[in-house]
């Protein structure tokens, strides 16, 4: 309990630190009188690269940044909680991969803002749960989509001021991100799933009528096992009595 404390409360220390940075800079850009969206991503032209790295970090007003606060707060939080193991590689990597994907595809012109990591990391957990497979995934992907599912609507064009590229973008780069990483995170199993396996593992395999792998193997299979068996047994009765072995005994044993 007191690790799950600790693993939860540096998911939000780490959430909460992207949030505090956000607003850090959009405070600094409006007391500058300056405006910074030169650092947004303007797609192929090799001085709109740079937006790649910067473009997350900048807002155009303190509605756009009001707006992405409490959902980015949640959904990067959710994402280290959840999915430590692949937490970092997966939001650098929705990062990175949003900000190419804009600059390659999107219109000409400055994107910024950080609605096109937001939107990875909403179709990240959405669909991870479906690459994965287990329990908790599909749980917190089917939370998402009643939160945020509307969200979606965001990524067709209605409104020219809103880089809808982006949100669009985004999600293809979660959902290529969970289909990357959703094989490398264990499966969570429940405690029921956990001591029924320790149950199996523990049983008696003579409780039971039929061997337990009867049905994973062939006839001729089974029969090459049995065979195998009795000829371990046999071999380690004449051990056990110190008897040498006949000749037949050592040439079955040399073609088997």
């Amino acid at each position: 309990m007191d690790q799950e404390k600790k693993y939860f409360w540096g998911a939000v220390r780490i959430s909460g630190l992207v949030i505090i940075l956000l607003w850090l800079v959009h405070i600094a850009q409006v007391l500058m009188g300056v405006s910074w969206g030169e650092w947004g991503v303007y797609p192929r032209h090799l001085s709109g690269l740079k937006g790649i790295l910067t473009s997350f970090w900048i807002h155009g007003d303190f509605g756009h940044l009001i707006s992405n606060t409490t959902a980015l707060f949640v959904m990067t939080g959710m994402i280290f909680y959840f999915y430590r193991p692949v937490a970092w590689r997966s939001f650098i990597g929705m990062y990175l991969l949003t900000g190419l994907l804009v600059w390659v595809f999107a219109r000409e012109s400055y994107h910024i803002g950080a609605s096109g990591v937001l939107y990875a990391e909403v179709a990240f957990v959405a669909w991870i749960g479906i690459f994965k497979g287990d329990f908790r995934s599909i749980v917190l992907s089917l939370l998402v989509l009643m939160i945020y599912g509307g969200m979606f609507a965001g990524v067709v064009p209605t409104d020219t001021k809103v880089s809808w590229e982006s949100h669009l973008l985004g999600s293809f780069a979660g959902i290529y991100m969970a289909y990357i990483v959703g094989e490398v995170i264990p499966i969570e199993k429940s405690k029921e799933q956990e001591a029924r396996e320790r149950l199996l593992a523990s049983e008696d395999p003579e409780r039971y009528l039929f061997p337990r792998d009867t049905f994973d193997m062939t006839k001729e299979e089974r029969a090459i096992e049995e065979q195998r068996r009795r000829e371990e047994a046999h071999r380690r009765w004449l051990e056990a009595n110190q008897i040498p072995p006949s000749p037949q005994d050592i040439w079955r044993s040399d073609h088997t």
